[in-house]
């Protein structure tokens, strides 16, 4: 849900009104839950059904001890994508080896959840699903056309 904005009137702080720690006109709207320092509806950031401060958050941040914090993540449709597509643009003959592992990628890592930031849910994964396999439908026709003249060319050298 997106944050309600207060109005400055609201902000303001009274005589008898606690004060925020970073905004001394501010009146404070709750206190961090990691350092006890109150906040005003600007400084308070709500995460896992705790306040935090800004510094708090960002101490947790870097330190790692923010747990439900996921601030990256592996973009698996992207290196699927890379591994159908890359082969194909300088040479051929890596699509062998890339073509299956873009499949097992996107079959793996279907339901995975995709970016951080939001972007056609699997589109990436359904063109990596298609580009690689046309490459191994392709490479099981070169096998095939290979194995049948060779097999053509064996038994017209067949001496008599």
């Amino acid at each position: 849900a997106p944050p309600s904005v207060p109005t400055p009137a609201e902000m303001a702080a009274g005589i008898h009104d606690a004060t925020c720690f970073y905004h001394a006109s501010k009146r404070a709207a709750a206190p961090c839950s990691q350092c006890g320092r109150f906040l005003c509806a600007l400084c308070s950031v709500e995460f896992s059904g705790a306040v935090w401060c800004p510094e708090c958050f960002e101490a947790g941040r870097t330190r790692k001890r923010v747990v439900n914090l996921e601030n990256q993540r592996t973009l698996h449709d992207s290196i699927a994508l890379a591994l159908s597509t890359w082969p194909v643009l300088f040479f051929f003959y890596p699509s062998l080896v890339t073509a299956p592992a873009a499949l097992f990628f996107s079959i793996v890592y279907w339901k995975r959840p995709s970016s951080i930031v939001r972007r056609h849910p699997k589109f990436r994964l359904v063109l990596a699903m298609v580009f690689s396999s046309i490459q191994i439908g392709l490479w099981i026709v070169f096998i095939i056309f290979a194995v049948y003249q060779f097999r053509k060319g064996a038994l017209t050298n067949v001496p008599r």
